[in-house]
């Protein structure tokens, strides 16, 4: 596959002159879990959290973190047309279970 690539490369320009065979691989430090349901979840949140090669968010391994962090990015998404069938009390609560749970340190708690 990489000859491919090198060949296709030098195809569509001839200046390239680089063996992508020779260079390094990175392979960043993320959370893993090997439980296969939840790889979609892992997906998402490692997605969500990483900019320019650092994650912003601690990402969490248990499943019920994983899928709460889900929930809350889908019911706070700006789009979602069915925001104001959310009840005020309850969206109060996802507005904070969401500052409790997107931040950047994971031991600051001062919305109590």
């Amino acid at each position: 596959m990489a000859n491919n690539l090198n060949l296709a490369l030098q195809a569509a320009n001839p200046a390239f002159k680089d063996n992508i065979l020779k260079w390094g691989c990175k392979v960043p430090a993320v959370p893993t879990n090997s439980y296969g349901p939840l790889s979609g979840y892992l997906v998402f949140n490692l997605m969500h959290s990483w900019h320019d090669g650092t994650l912003y968010f601690p990402v969490p391994k248990d499943d019920f973190e994983l899928r709460k962090c889900f929930l809350v990015h889908i019911l706070k998404y700006e789009e979602n047309e069915v925001l104001n069938n959310i009840p005020v009390l309850e969206r109060s609560i996802i507005d904070r279970i969401k500052r409790w749970t997107f931040q950047r340190g994971s031991s600051s708690n001062n919305d109590y």
